[in-house]
């Protein structure tokens, strides 16, 4: 069967000089034949400008001019005189793409309901057609949640001039509404998604223009309008549609309250928080969040408004002053009185951060338990990626996320700190610390069951404690940088930094021990990134050290169960802890420290490494190294 219906592209436009022509010719332009272009020019006052332009195209489109009314007005009355199954909406100072009513088409000819509304992603452009952006909703919005009900419209993901809507159902629900003069396009799509199917076309359909002249903002009306408007809608959400949307009602009204908040729709935001409130304080939240800060006036605020502002809103945000000697805790107290996630708690261990984490494990009440540093930043849709993740991956228990580094001013200095790795982390938890700690988030139930607490140790804490929980679950890292970790000059890492070494050598020890059973070899030191004035660099026969790897490997492989898969990605970066080791040891040779500063000969470690690399490098001894290396292994 031929589908080949007639489109109605309707043209409202009120002193549209500047740009009425290029949307005319956008709509004449379209790929998709059967159309018509009504223009309705609602009342002009610039001396017949815009109907100069206008019937310049002749017969190609119809003329209406009418009474000025409001564009609601002008669009019902190009809905009225429309002869098409469809209609089209384009403002004055927008653009269709030449396939916008084509790809379209071609969707509803393979929907069963015919009366399914069409709509899309969209460029954003200047007054110069130069494009700004192009928005891409189904990055953080399943394209199916976007295809249920009102839902689009809540996320502001409705263009109206990207919809393509049957003239049955405005004969069905009614015109615009023309009291209404700026939210008249979002009441109708209220009724409209509420009755109808709708369908979300991926691809970019229009050119929507952002410019100084746009006026709905700078109409009086627009706030009293945008507060009934979104009143109505709060109003109208019910427990069984939100939950028809498999999402959480809390989190829905949050967000609402949040949205609403940052628009200056004070009267909706009321409602929105209200509802929100209620909820909340019927039931527990799905994360904890712990906050430990000393001393922290000069980040905070930034720190929990990254918090306050995430997506994923149905949290407690658990914020634990070490016995601070700053304003630190009455800003923390002010914060709290204007959102009822936040709970302050005085640290109830011994000071130190240790002290302060096992404080919010003590009242944490989520289903899943993270942290926040009260000078770093998260990203905002960093909660809800993580715990997206670990709802739909049951067998890991802990998500962490990559990290940038920002310093005292706010300047990224570093987009993402560790490297995308397959190997499992069980192996390079041994040698290093494989994902970021600070933004790890466990499943609750692990550090309950195994009455975990954060150890008394100055640096190092969140590494060790980590290393209870490796062992008894997959860890997984998303490879994005959605958390900013803020280092500065007088950061407890900087001031500690030979403390960490040393505290997180021990840790890999014990958990050596822990996995293998097996007695520490003495040159375990030189294989790991933790190396510190107090390792001594030890000369052991390089097919010795290998043995030990494979011999270790085999028995990890072995106590965490894996793959083959896995297992052989750890074989193969067996070769590069072994060419490190080579490196260490060529460098204690080619450059032995002279009888002035033997006494200091340790004290530089990471400086010696540096010029052994670059000596082998010029002297093409790397080379030679990595060769005899694989010639052992093989």
């Amino acid at each position: 069967m031929n589908f080949n219906p007639k489109i109605t592209i309707i043209i409202p436009v009120y002193n549209g000089s500047n740009f009425i022509k290029k949307a005319i010719e956008s709509a004449i332009n379209q790929t998709y034949k059967n159309i018509e272009i009504i223009v309705v020019n609602d009342g002009s006052t610039d001396n017949g400008k815009t109907e100069k332009i206008v019937k310049t195209f002749d017969d190609k489109i119809k003329y209406i001019n009418k009474k000025n009314g409001g564009v609601a007005s002008a669009l019902n009355e190009g809905i009225k005189n429309a002869t098409g199954d469809y209609i089209s909406w384009l403002s004055h100072d927008d653009e269709y793409l030449p396939q916008k009513i084509e790809k379209q088409i071609d969707v509803i000819n393979n929907l069963a309901d015919k009366n399914t509304i069409i709509f899309s992603n969209f460029e954003l452009i200047n007054e110069k057609d130069q494009k700004i952006t192009t928005t891409n909703f189904t990055k953080n919005i399943s394209k199916e949640k976007l295809c249920q009900g009102i839902y689009p419209i809540l996320k502001g993901c409705v263009n109206g001039c990207s919809t393509l809507i049957a003239k049955k159902c405005f004969e069905e629900i009614g015109y615009f509404r023309e009291d209404l003069k700026t939210t008249n396009d979002y009441e109708m799509w209220t009724r409209l998604f509420n009755k109808f199917q709708s369908y979300f076309i991926e691809e970019p359909l229009i050119r929507y223009r952002i410019h100084e002249n746009q006026d709905t903002n700078k109409n009086p009306a627009y706030i009293t309008e945008s507060n009934e408007l979104w009143k109505n809608i709060i109003n109208s959400l019910t427990k069984e549609q939100i939950e028809s949307w498999n999402l959480e009602e809390f989190n829905v009204y949050m967000t609402l309250y949040i949205q609403m908040k940052n628009s200056k729709f004070n009267e909706a935001a009321d409602i929105a928080y209200k509802k929100a409130q209620e909820i909340y304080l019927k039931n527990v939240p799905k994360i904890s969040i712990a906050m430990p800060c000393y001393n922290a006036s000069k980040y905070i605020f930034t720190a929990i408004k990254s918090i306050l502002e995430q997506s994923y809103c149905n949290f407690e945000l658990l914020v634990v002053d070490d016995n601070s000697e700053d304003e630190t805790l009455s800003l923390v107290q002010e914060y709290s009185k204007h959102d009822f996630r936040i709970k302050v708690l005085n640290n109830e261990f011994e000071k130190g951060v240790s002290g302060a984490m096992n404080t919010a494990i003590k009242y944490a009440r989520g289903k899943y338990f993270t942290r926040m540093d009260s000078d770093d930043i998260s990203i905002i849709d960093r909660l809800e990626k993580q715990i997206n993740f670990l709802e739909e991956h049951k067998e890991y228990k802990v998500c962490s996320v990559n990290i940038s580094m920002i310093d005292e001013f706010n300047n990224v200095y570093n987009d993402s700190v560790y490297p995308d790795s397959k190997i499992p982390h069980e192996w390079t938890f041994m040698w290093t610390n494989p994902i970021p700690n600070a933004p790890c988030m466990y499943l609750f139930e692990i550090i309950k069951d195994n009455n975990l607490q954060f150890s008394n140790l100055k640096t190092a804490e969140d590494y060790e404690f980590l290393s209870h929980i490796i062992t008894k679950t997959k860890v997984y890292m998303i490879n994005e940088p959605l958390y900013y970790y803020r280092h500065t000059s007088n950061s407890l890492f900087n001031g500690n930094i030979k403390e960490t070494f040393r505290n997180s050598l021990d840790i890999s020890k014990k958990y050596f021990k822990e996995v293998t059973q097996n007695q520490i070899p003495p040159y375990y030191d030189n294989l790991t990134y933790f190396m510190n004035e107090d390792c001594e660099i030890i000369n052991e026969d390089i097919k010795v050290v290998n043995r030990f790897l494979m011999d270790t490997a085999n028995r990890y492989k072995n106590y965490f169960n894996w793959t083959e898969e896995e297992y052989n990605l750890v074989i193969d970066s067996i070769p590069e802890i072994l060419e490190r080791y080579v490196i260490l040891k060529t460098g204690i040779k080619q450059f032995e420290p002279t009888a002035q500063n033997q006494a200091s000969k340790l004290s530089s470690i990471k400086r010696l490494i540096k010029k052994v690399i670059k000596y082998l490098k010029e002297n093409g001894l790397k080379k030679t190294i990595k060769a005899i290396i694989n010639k052992i292994i093989t």
